[in-house]
């Protein structure tokens, strides 16, 4: 901590002489592990890179609807099963190249391979050419769905210069963005540098989709994981923008006239993934047992303070209110009798292994969750590590019996990570199926009924178990205007007033 200080004393006199403001200095609490979008489901490899460096067939708009990026239009059959794409001509690759069909099909191949949750929509079925503008993919299901799952998805359906794929391996950090990654020091920072030849979808802009003008030419992002190191470094003018502002700070900056407070709602929820491939897990009563140990409140307070989250165990945030089933879990309050006689048939002793990382206080909560196993009975250890270890750790299914983590909002509940058969915890066929009714749905309107009877079915299976969602809190510079907030921050429409 007292080197960091000195670090940001000797940074204060550096930025005292800046005599202009041609960049942004956005310190964030952690790194990307990689520039792969198609494999890379973390949230802040998403913020930095896909859209500034990467962008996509579709986003959301603020409304959450799907619109054109590098598609220049859609359609569906009349069955559903068959989705066409035109894209667009007049976009370019920060190597000086058009994109083609051939970078189109090579990149959204290549991201349906990676992104097990595409097989719900689209099986063993993969794009190809219909002519040099327009790709199609046609499926045994309904693909009413796949445009929003292309849009949002955790593991980012990103076009990429299809030579930079040789060998299934990502070369280079190109993309069709309005910024160009210009260096990437890993422990210190990424810089982005603006892309003189980029042209926006559209002239007008909502939310993430449309006009970028890339006005502010460089954006920095540094890796600053200290939450004290941020603090310090918004209010003295180093940094403009920080991510994972904690409780106490935001305390300080509601009545700090130089500093402005951002509010995304719930962005998020946090889950405990049990392992259902191996070990203690795999059982039901166990899972059943341990939920009913668990003290929701507790959890979420030993991350977040008395602020910044609610308490419910739906797989959806609140303001998503049309996919909440309003119907109650059985297995989210605290009842220590019936958790200690399911116990009694499956627990003889074991140690529960609790996999987290120690980023943004999720090894305090995991300390939590330790805690409430222990006072059921149960013995429990924690292990924290940073977030690059335990995205390899978890992986690995027989280090551990929890891991905990945080899920960013997605529109669909399809797309939780943790609801996909390939992803860490490993569903099963039993949910798999569940969800196959969601995804089979002709519109979105049947899909949300759908899923109105599948989450409490979700609940009795408890793949996972949901203490809670946060509400994300960024902090920027008071001077700052414009910054988009919409599952993260972003920063291409930026100016300083």
């Amino acid at each position: 901590m007292k080197k960091a200080l000195i670090i940001l004393m000797f940074a204060l006199i550096v930025v005292s002489c800046r005599a202009d403001k041609d960049y942004l200095s956005i310190a964030v609490s952690s790194e990307p592990s990689t520039l792969d979008m198609h494999v890379n489901t973390s949230l802040i490899a998403r913020t930095i890179l896909v859209g500034n460096v990467y962008e996509k067939l579709f986003v959301l708009d603020q409304d959450g609807d799907v619109r054109c990026e590098l598609a220049e239009d859609y359609a569906l059959s009349g069955d559903g099963r068959s989705l066409s794409i035109s894209i667009r001509d007049d976009v370019k690759f920060h190597n000086g190249e058009v994109m083609d069909v051939e970078d189109v099909i090579y990149s959204m191949n290549r991201y349906l391979d990676y992104y097990g949750t595409s097989e719900l929509f689209v099986g063993q079925s993969r794009f190809k050419a219909i002519d040099e503008k327009t790709i199609e993919i046609t499926a045994d299901n309904s693909l009413a769905l796949f445009p929003y799952l292309i849009a949002s998805s955790p593991q980012s359906a990103v076009i990429v210069p299809a030579e930079t794929l040789l060998d299934d391996i990502l070369s280079e950090g190109i993309g069709t963005g309005p910024y160009c990654l210009s260096s990437w020091k890993s422990g210190e920072y990424i810089e982005l540098k603006k892309f003189d030849g980029y042209i926006s979808c559209n002239d007008n802009s909502d939310g993430v989709w449309g006009k970028k003008s890339a006005s502010i030419p460089t954006l920095r992002y540094l890796f600053v994981p200290d939450a004290v190191t941020r603090r310090l470094g918004l209010e003295s003018g180093l940094y403009d923008f920080i991510n994972d502002v904690m409780s106490q700070d935001a305390k300080a900056f509601e009545t700090n006239k130089d500093i402005e407070l951002l509010s995304a709602g719930e962005s998020g929820m946090i889950a405990l993934v049990f392992n259902k491939k191996e070990g203690l897990s795999t059982n039901l009563d166990f899972r059943k047992a341990a939920s009913m140990l668990f003290d929701s409140e507790n959890i979420m307070r030993a991350c977040y303070g008395d602020r910044g989250y609610s308490t419910h165990p739906n797989y959806m945030e609140i303001e998503q209110s049309e996919w909440i089933s309003g119907k109650d879990n059985p297995y989210f309050n605290v009842n220590e009798i019936k958790a200690r006689a399911l116990l009694d048939g499956c627990y003889n002793g074991e140690k529960v292994r609790i996999l987290t990382s120690n980023l943004s206080n999720l090894d305090k909560l995991a300390l939590a969750v330790a805690s409430d196993l222990k006072k059921g009975g149960v013995d429990a250890e924690v292990i924290a590590v940073d977030w690059a270890t335990m995205l390899e750790m978890r992986k690995d299914s027989s280090s551990w019996d929890i891991f905990i983590s945080a899920f960013s909002q997605v529109p669909l509940p399809i797309l939780k990570s943790f609801l996909n058969p390939t992803f860490p915890g490993w569903i099963g066929e039993e949910e798999t199926e569940l969800l196959s009714s969601v995804n089979s749905a002709l519109t979105l309107d049947e899909a949300v009924e759908a899923w109105k009877s599948v989450e409490p079915k979700l609940w009795e299976a408890l793949p996972v178990y949901v203490p809670g969602h946060y509400s994300t809190e960024y902090a920027s510079s008071s001077k700052l205007d414009g910054v988009i907030v919409q599952n993260g921050f972003y920063f291409w429409n930026v100016k300083f007033i």
